[in-house]
C-alpha cells in the first residue's frame, strides 16, 4: 500500500481522532486540497473501509465492487452476497 503523508492536517486529523462513536463527520473544501487522503490516513489507523462510488459505472457493477471490499473488509464468506 502507498504512503500517505499529510502535510498540515494535523489540526484535522487530531479533530477526527478525538470523536466518539457512533458520529457523522462531513468534510468539504476546495478541489484537491487533501480530504480522501485525510480520510484514508483516519479510517487506515481505524480499520475503516473507504469506498469511492464512481456515477459513471453502472449500478451491479458498484454493488459487486463493494460486495468485494466489504467481504475482504469485514472477513465475511464468499457466499454472501449483495444483490440490491
Amino acid at each position: 500500500m502507498a504512503v500517505i503523508k499529510l502535510y498540515g492536517r494535523d489540526k484535522e486529523l487530531s479533530l477526527l481522532r478525538s470523536l466518539r462513536e457512533p458520529f457523522l463527520a462531513v468534510i468539504y473544501g476546495r478541489r484537491r486540497i487533501g480530504k480522501t487522503a485525510l480520510l484514508t490516513a483516519f479510517l487506515e489507523e481505524r480499520g475503516g473501509l473507504y469506498f469511492f462510488v464512481n456515477p459513471k459505472k453502472p449500478p451491479q457493477a458498484l454493488l459487486h465492487e463493494y460486495g468485494e471490499a466489504l467481504r475482504k473488509h469485514a472477513g465475511l464468506p464468499r457466499y454472501v452476497k449483495f444483490d440490491t
